[in-house]
């Protein structure tokens, strides 16, 4: 099968605000939940409940509820929930270009730039013990509940 026909058609955001916030929850007897894909976007994905096999490129990760995966631009990825077990988790999918600075700053230079040309690796899976990992996934929170409410200036929020 051809890497072309893998790339996922849907469009995440759109130019003035290139993010997409993905809720999923499947059925308990469906073990493929999500097909093999990629995109140009980034992606965050938070377990909400349950669990699975979740493939990036040629990663493996077990994942359970409290989980954040880090899907970096172009990968394959694909998941496989364990049998008969629940799976739900929400995906924060969005382009680089949000993280782009018009000002070549010290955070555009040591943080963003490194990871989206693939110099530093942003860990793929994240159990969020860690403070800055906690910190991660409350962010991840707070943006899927501000995109949601659509509340003014809510792109401003996120951004």
């Amino acid at each position: 099968m051809e890497r072309e026909s893998l790339q996922e058609p849907i469009p995440h955001g759109n130019a003035l605000l290139p993010l997409m916030v993905h809720v999923f929850e499947t059925g308990m007897r469906l073990r493929k939940r999500v097909v093999c894909h990629w995109h140009e976007e980034l992606e965050f994905l938070v377990v909400t409940d349950g669990e699975a096999d979740f493939h990036i490129d040629a990663q493996h990760y077990r994942v359970t509820t409290g989980d954040v995966l880090f899907v970096n631009s172009n990968r394959l990825h694909s998941a496989l929930a364990v049998e008969n077990t629940p799976f739900r988790f929400f995906a924060v999918v969005f382009h680089s270009s949000l993280l782009d600075n018009s000002v070549n700053d010290s955070v555009q230079q040591k943080y963003i730039t490194p990871v989206l040309n693939g110099q530093v690796h942003f860990p793929a899976h994240l159990h969020p013990q860690a403070k800055w990992e906690q910190t991660v996934l409350a962010c991840l929170r707070q943006i899927k509940e501000v995109y949601e409410e659509h509340q003014p200036a809510y792109e401003l929020t996120i951004s």
